[in-house]
């Protein structure tokens, strides 16, 4: 008698979501699962920007997200959680980096073979370099380590020579506001320890005996005064 073979049954309806798990991932892990409504809002904003790029942080089928009533109802009546791990995957921060990403290949795409231009001089090159450097972009930097632009010729588009020029000023902007935030904060400290050694001073000066003075309260003021100042 011919041996009979049982075939598991396949469903069609793979690409619907079990709520019990990550509704993301959809992985048992010993991560706690988590979502609040303002991630339910998040989540029905994002999914369809991150898929309108071809870019989802995770592979997944949009479709399971909307039963018809929309992203954010459907997560909401089915009461969706999710790993934290990965919800922060599809967050603004990210969403604007893939944003950004999409964007620049976008304009390469675009950008018509005519419009390579040859680089032709070594200020060119002494400013990539520079790009390079604030960035901390290894590939150019390993790129431009072999040898100047003109010994090897290269070719850029002009559209992406200037939007490297833009990430460069924005890093430095950054930076700048960064090391403003910091002496300011500096000077803010100088001015509030001189004034409350003066403080100190003053207490003493004016009192008929020695004065005890807790750490506790000193630091306090410190920060206080320090904050006044900022």
């Amino acid at each position: 008698m011919a041996k009979r073979i049982r075939l598991s049954s396949v469903s069609t309806d793979s690409w619907e979501t079990d709520w019990s798990k990550c509704c993301l991932c959809q992985e048992d892990t010993v991560e706690t699962l988590k979502l609040t409504a303002d991630g339910y809002k998040m989540l029905a904003t994002n999914i369809p920007k991150f898929h309108e790029m071809n870019s989802l942080p995770i592979p997944l089928d949009v479709r399971r997200f909307n039963n018809g009533s929309g992203i954010e109802s459907t997560l909401t009546t089915n009461e969706a959680k999710c790993h934290p791990t990965c919800r922060i995957k599809f967050n603004n921060t990210k969403l604007k980096r893939a944003e950004q990403r999409y964007e620049s290949t976008k304009s390469i795409k675009k950008a018509p073979p005519s419009s390579l231009r040859k680089a032709m001089t070594m200020k060119l090159n002494d400013r990539l370099k520079s790009c390079a450097e604030t960035l901390q972009d290894k590939q150019l930097l390993a790129k431009l380590s072999i040898g100047d632009v003109i010994a090897q010729d290269l070719k850029y588009h002009p559209a992406c020579l200037v939007g490297l020029y833009n990430k460069e000023r924005a890093v430095k902007k950054k930076t700048e506001q960064t090391q403003i935030d910091t002496n300011a904060e500096k000077e803010a400290g100088d001015v509030a320890l001189a004034e409350l050694v003066n403080y100190v001073f003053e207490t003493q000066r004016n009192s008929d005996g020695a004065n005890a003075f807790r750490l506790a309260d000193l630091s306090n003021m410190y920060e206080k005064k320090s904050s006044a100042i900022k």
